[in-house]
């Protein structure tokens, strides 16, 4: 516990200063990263985490449904989803955890969100809400894609489903978010700066 104090109020005392002085870049950096770092040591194998594992695996059990996938959500151990391979006829687990979840990436937005110098307080609520939101329908995109890939070209698909392709989807999906959150609004400012 003395650790983690000590953590914050070096991370919070650095930031005051580089904020203080006007160091921007140097400001946003370490903010934001630190921010990012105890966010996710806080989160760690705590309860928004298995929240957050149970309910990606709950709601992608449904889904996979709607399409015709047949899945069992194992309630001893959250986030755990056992799909059914229909070209193999067998289970494989998919197992959702701080990676497979979004907590991770959501983590991310949060440290470069709330410490983006060029945004109000008002926006930096809108774009979390709604970040955070968009971050985990884009992760049961992820999913779902690996699901599907796999159920149809086997276990042997899994590497490309989920090292490749999966990543892909997601991380093409997360830069349009970013775009929208933080590179629009930004050149919108500098174009009304220009314009007047």
């Amino acid at each position: 516990m003395i650790i983690w104090l000590l953590s914050i109020t070096a991370w919070a005392l650095i930031g005051y200063y580089l904020y203080s002085h006007r160091i921007w870049i140097l400001y946003y950096i370490w903010t934001a990263v630190g921010l990012t770092i105890l966010a996710i040591l806080l989160l760690r194998s705590s309860v928004v985490e298995y929240a957050v594992e149970q309910w990606t695996g709950v709601i992608l059990h449904y889904v996979l449904g709607w399409i015709n996938i047949q899945t069992y959500v194992f309630d001893k151990a959250p986030g755990t989803v056992l799909v059914l391979l229909a070209l193999e006829n067998s289970w494989t687990c998919i197992d959702i955890d701080i990676e497979c979840s979004g907590l991770l990436e959501s983590c991310v937005l949060l440290g470069l969100l709330w410490f983006f110098p060029a945004m109000n307080w008002p926006r930096k609520l809108f774009y979390t809400g709604s970040g955070l939101l968009a971050l985990f329908v884009i992760n049961l995109i992820r999913l779902l894609t690996i699901v599907i890939i796999i159920n149809t070209g086997g276990r042997d698909a899994m590497y490309v489903a989920h090292t490749l392709i999966g990543r892909l989807v997601f991380f093409f999906l997360v830069i349009i978010v970013y775009w929208y959150i933080f590179t629009r609004p930004s050149l919108e400012k500098v174009r009304r700066t220009a314009d007047a």
